[in-house]
């Protein structure tokens, strides 16, 4: 992978899954992997009417959910570039 200097919105695109810069894009937003959870999809009497399998299911999905939305505020673009990685 190459390096990807992030000037604004227009590149968070470049920022590959797995990369911390991802990660930090992420956080704090509402994404699909964790709507389910989110929404109580993995939760007792859903999960069981859903046919939910039953090692997906679980409170600690909401709870980490709920977790990543309260996490952090959305990242500035400079705070997506290289030379602020984590441990640079």
């Amino acid at each position: 992978p190459r390096a990807v200097l992030c000037q604004g919105v227009a590149d968070y695109w470049r920022f590959r899954q797995g990369t911390w810069q991802w990660d930090l894009l992420h956080d704090g937003r509402l994404t699909t992997s964790k709507m389910g959870p989110a929404l109580g999809i993995y939760e007792g009497v859903a999960q069981r009417s859903l046919g939910v399998p039953q090692s997906l299911a679980g409170h600690h999905k909401a709870l980490h959910a709920w977790d990543h939305l309260c996490s952090t505020v959305p990242p500035r673009d400079e705070a997506l570039n290289a030379e602020h990685a984590p441990g640079a």
